[in-house]
């Protein structure tokens, strides 16, 4: 057991350097995958702590984590409707609203909830391995097994079943497939199980970044010529990622 929270430290130091290294290729404006990146290794961090919730500093930790994260949704939205905007044509738009990114990436660089999070990383090594030397790192799989059996419970066996309530679905779906991809011989789900997973969550995605140019056309009439492609676009991913949670339930037995 002392070896696997060996392990684990390791991992949040690297992507303690990974963040870092994020946040400075986000100070250049010609990296258009920084901030991408950026959440990923946040999203990953967060999957890695979630299980352990309860241990010395990671009740502090995780949720630093998880504001930076929301403290870069606008960002990373502007960023993909901006994307869309030039595929559809429409270059005024886009234009008008890629002026905005690099004044938010500054004021993302110097946001409190960056600092607030990099300090935790500075003193957790130390504490975690106190933790480790006090005792409190026993049984480290099994209260992470115990996470997924708590995730897949959650995780409804149909969109009916849902209440289609497709942003929770979104969540819970990420939720899992994260934690299968950080603790992969822990989750105990098939290959093919974490691949539905995975497909599931870029259609919700996909669904979800609808929704937001769909609302957008309420501030910019010029984008209503693309109404019906974004309409389309949503319910065929609604109506995939129904399918495909269908498939894991099946898998599920």
């Amino acid at each position: 057991m002392k070896r696997f929270a060996e392990t684990l430290l390791v991992r949040i130091e690297m992507l303690d350097i990974r963040l870092r290294s994020c946040h400075a290729r986000l100070a250049d404006a010609s990296d258009a995958e920084a901030l991408h990146d950026q959440r990923i290794c946040l999203r990953t961090l967060r999957s890695l702590l979630r299980p352990l919730r309860g241990l010395p500093l990671i009740d502090l930790l995780e949720p630093a984590a998880a504001a930076l994260g929301r403290r870069s949704n606008a960002l990373r939205e502007l960023q993909v409707f901006v994307a869309e905007l030039e595929r559809q044509g429409l270059s005024a738009a886009a234009a008008e609203r890629r002026q905005g990114l690099q004044p938010a990436i500054e004021q993302l660089l110097g946001c409190p909830e960056l600092a607030q999070l990099l300090e935790l990383l500075d003193g957790f090594p130390r504490i975690w391995r106190l933790a480790g030397r006090e005792g409190y790192l026993r049984g480290l799989r099994q209260r992470i097994r115990r996470q997924f059996r708590r995730d897949l419970r959650k995780l409804p066996r149909s969109l009916h079943a849902a209440g289609d309530d497709l942003h929770a679905l979104r969540l819970r779906v990420k939720r899992l497939r994260y934690g299968c991809a950080v603790y992969p011989g822990l989750s105990r789900l098939s290959s093919d199980q974490q691949k539905l997973l995975q497909e599931m969550q870029q259609a919700l995605g996909d669904w979800n970044d609808c929704q937001h140019w769909l609302g957008s056309i309420r501030q910019d009439a010029r984008l209503e010529c693309c109404r019906a492609a974004w309409q389309a676009h949503a319910e065929a991913a609604a109506n995939r990622a129904a399918s495909l949670l269908q498939r894991f339930s099946r898998q599920q037995g």
